[in-house]
């Protein structure tokens, strides 16, 4: 297992949440994403990942209660040609007055992704609150 050291709603992903509780719109999660890349202290200020190693449409969102969503997806790593550090993961989504995806949570973590002939799932997940 690995490592989680941080997780950041970016400053975009802010202003995306502001206008989903104001009721302007609703927020529907895309995908999840991984990259090994080394990013900066200000993870608020970022809009991406960095080099994006694995990227996973969302396979589910189930609302926990009145304020949690948990999202989640999962990455097959038989298609790797070598292993990586997965040092970040990047939740994305959409809002229903925009049509084009956002950037919206950065997660720092520590873990290595191998690559095995098994067909192993390494798996995603967040509890958020409700959107």
């Amino acid at each position: 297992m690995g490592n989680f050291n941080s997780a950041v709603i970016t400053k975009k992903g802010q202003a995306l949440m502001a206008k989903v509780v104001a009721g302007t719109t609703k927020l529907n999660f895309t995908r999840i994403a991984v990259s090994d890349s080394e990013l900066s202290n200000d993870l608020a200020s970022l809009t991406g990942i960095g080099t994006i190693r694995q990227s996973q449409a969302v396979s589910y969102v189930e609302r926990q209660n009145n304020s949690y969503v948990k999202v989640g997806t999962s990455f097959v790593n038989t298609s790797l040609a070598s292993g990586y550090y997965v040092r970040n993961i990047g939740f994305f989504c959409m809002l229903q007055i925009h049509k084009r995806e956002k950037f919206f949570i950065v997660f720092q973590w520590q873990m290595r992704a191998k690559k095995q002939q098994n067909g192993c799932l390494l798996l995603m997940g967040l509890d958020h609150p409700a959107c």
